[in-house]
Order: structure tokens, then C-alpha cells, then sequence
């Protein structure tokens, strides 16, 4: 059955769009590191068809493949020069610091990423629950999808591997 990816997407940005990982500015804590200035090749994947959310395409969004692939499609890179339009943030921006965590056959969990931890002085704990919750309903929205549950279970793959060479 296919679905839309614009109402999976409209639906997890409606579910995120005024909750946020703590009750204060987090950027506060960190001087906005994860808003910071991309360097080049980096920023946050987006989703499978998540583009259909950013067009017409906003001047301060830079979009290029990257080096990340799933079910043999190169995923998108979205980067932008340090600040944005809020309503325009890619989901891995939305759910940052968490993000979904999928083993083939296994349900999916939603953990704090590791690879945040570099930057975001955040822990778990730290998190409220209605952002934890909400994370946790939009992404069981994407992973229903086949492309969507492809590419989790593929990020999962990259998150192992960064687990085995940085902890």
C-alpha cells in the first residue's frame, strides 16, 4: 500500500512542532551547537522523500547526496548556514537529540544518539516527556512506511558502527 510521504511527514512535524527536548533553550547550555554553521558535508540526513517538505527550497538550505546509503538509494543531505526558519527544519533536526533505533525484525526504540553526544551536553534524563513521547509517535509513523523502516534500520547500522569505534 503506498502512503503519501507528505501527510507521514506533515504528520510528525504537526506532532513536533511545539515541543522541545527541554523547558528551557537548550541552546542556551551548548552556544546552539547543533545549529551551528555546517561544515561541508555535514549536516542531517533527511528522511526518504522528505524533501517534498522544503520546496520550493528556502536559499539558506544546501541540499547534496551523501555518503549514507539505504536499500541502495543515497540519502540527502540538508546543511544550513547556522540559523533557519523553524518550520522548515528537516525531522533529524526536529527529534535531535534522539533518533530511531531499528534491528531488521526487531520493533523499533528511539535512543539518545550517540553521535550527539560530541556536541549536545543533554543526557537522557534531561528530556522531557512530551518530547520524548511525541519523538516516539512520529517516527512509528515514518518506520510504517518500507522506505522509511529501510532507511532506520540502515541509520541503526551506521550508529553501531560509530558506537564500536568512539565508546
Amino acid at each position: 500500500m503506498y502512503i503519501n510521504p507528505h501527510i507521514i511527514f506533515d504528520y510528525a512535524y504537526r506532532l513536533l512542532e511545539n515541543v522541545t527536548p527541554v523547558r528551557k533553550d537548550c541552546g542556551a547550555l551548548c552556544g546552539a551547537a547543533c545549529c551551528a554553521d555546517s561544515d561541508v558535508g555535514t549536516g542531517m540526513y533527511l528522511y526518504p522523500a522528505e524533501e517534498c517538505m522544503l520546496y520550493p527550497l528556502p536559499d539558506w538550505v544546501k541540499i547534496e547526496a551523501s555518503g549514507f546509503y539505504y536499500n541502495g538509494r543515497q540519502a540527502a543531505l540538508m546543511s544550513c548556514p547556522g540559523n533557519c526558519d523553524r518550520a522548515l527544519r528537516p525531522l533529524a533536526c526536529r527529534i535531535f537529540p534522539l533518533v530511531p533505533y531499528k534491528k531488521p525484525g526487531e520493533r523499533m526504540k528511539i535512543i539518545f544518539d550517540p553521535r550527539a553526544t560530541a556536541m549536545c551536553p543533554l543526557t537522557p534524563s534531561d528530556l522531557t516527556d512530551k518530547f520524548k513521547d511525541a519523538v516516539t509517535r512520529a517516527m512509528r509513523a515514518v518506520v510504517k512506511t518500507k522506505e522509511g523502516r529501510m532507511f532506520i534500520e540502515a541509520q541503526s547500522e551506521l550508529i553501531d558502527e560509530y558506537v564500536r569505534m568512539h565508546l
